[in-house]
């Protein structure tokens, strides 16, 4: 491939360093995702969890 045989050493590193700035763009982005979406699960059970008490314990 004549593309890569042309590469100066700068230009090879750029394309490196934009393939790991990516990746961490990706992997924060699903972080971030993962983060909020197990703060949701945990609310939303908080919530069960506070009716099924309040259903148990507070009845006569």
């Amino acid at each position: 491939m004549k593309i890569w045989d042309n590469l100066t050493m700068r230009m090879s590193w750029t394309l490196v360093l934009l393939a790991f700035l990516s990746l961490l763009l990706v992997l924060s982005g699903t972080g971030l995702y993962a983060v909020d979406h197990s703060r949701q699960s945990i609310e939303q059970l908080l919530r069960v969890l506070t009716t099924i008490c309040r259903a148990h314990c507070c009845t006569p």
